[in-house]
């Protein structure tokens, strides 16, 4: 197989530019974990928890694809090679800025013979129905630890027991209603009127977005997207707790939480610096001092980063094998 110069060009910069901006982002915002934490971290008995992590991360990695299928049209959910798409995507989406390598999947699908923007629909239901389970996770650790939470963000402990609970309840209540609304605007929309331009792309991403409108297709929907966040959270408390035994079990899940939200537009490849600053942050309010935090944050972001990587480039090379061109996805 021959590589243009200019693709060689783009491979060399990438290369090079990728880790001068990991270092970067994570010198501003954080420095490097200190020598001396590192022993007290990577021990023998580490290896069966971060081996845990890996197996809860990649079973979330096959659910979400489960979702992504169920959201697709009808004649594409039987489309082989769906799981090496989805991983390949979502490692696109982690390294590049904005999150614009979510842009790979309603491009597939655009291959595939579907609408571009019925792809693009499906994958924003998928991420607001993030947000919602996010939101979740945020209230469970305020019930669990009132007195924390009210530590960290200075409002009484009160007040946040009541909040947090209702603004997951809202967020989902709101998901549902975005939902049933986009099913009821793409049913108005003039059928004559649909055929191209605007009114077509709008159609097509009206019915992306309400794919999951129906009372089984919803439940899926979110029974999926809860169960992947109970599996990733899990995975977090596993490896978190080894690392850090004196740390509360909800430690770990505002700690899922608060990376997750730096993450929902991120400027750095793979969030680099960002994730770190959110965990120690979070970390710092459960009573860990800030060197092994560091360290721990570290630690764990390395191994989701080295997960992704892995099942992505994985993916393309299936994807590869049948014949896709990244060409068909740009």
């Amino acid at each position: 197989m021959s590589i243009s110069p200019r693709s060689f060009l783009r491979l060399v910069l990438i290369v090079i530019m990728w880790p001068a901006l990991a270092w970067f982002f994570m010198r501003t915002l954080d420095g490097l974990p200190a020598a001396e934490n590192w022993p007290n971290i990577l021990t023998p008995e580490m290896a069966a928890p971060i081996g845990l992590f890996i197996i809860l991360f990649v079973v979330a990695a096959w659910l979400r694809t489960m979702r992504w299928r169920g959201l697709l049209p009808h004649e594409l959910q039987t489309r082989p090679g769906l799981f090496s798409v989805y991983v390949w995507a979502f490692f696109i989406a982690v390294i590049a800025p904005f999150r614009t390598g979510e842009l790979i999947r309603p491009a597939w699908v655009h291959h595939q013979g579907g609408s571009f923007a019925d792809g693009a629909g499906a994958v924003v239901s998928e991420r607001l129905a993030d947000v919602v389970a996010i939101a979740g996770l945020l209230a469970l650790c305020i019930v669990a630890r009132p007195q924390t939470a009210t530590d960290f963000t200075g409002l009484i402990s009160e007040e946040l027991l009541i909040v947090a609970p209702a603004l997951f309840a809202g967020l989902l209540i709101a998901h549902l209603t975005g939902t049933l609304s986009a099913r009821h605007l793409q049913r108005r929309l003039p059928k004559d009127a649909a055929t191209s331009g605007l009114t077509l792309w709008t159609s097509n991403l009206l019915k992306g977005l309400s794919r999951a409108a129906s009372a089984a297709a919803y439940v899926k929907l979110m029974g999926l997207t809860f169960l992947i966040w109970a599996l990733l959270t899990a995975g977090h408390i596993v490896i978190l707790t080894a690392m850090l035994p004196s740390l509360h079990w909800s430690g770990a899940v505002a700690v899922v939480t608060s990376v997750n939200l730096a993450g929902m537009l991120p400027v750095s490849p793979g969030n680099i610096g960002f994730y770190e600053a959110a965990a120690v942050a979070v970390l710092a309010a459960y009573g860990v001092p800030p060197e092994p935090a560091l360290a721990v944050a570290f630690l764990v972001h390395v191994v989701v980063l080295a997960m992704t990587c892995t099942l992505g480039l994985a993916g393309r090379l299936h994807m590869a094998r049948q014949g896709v061109r990244l060409s068909d996805l740009v």
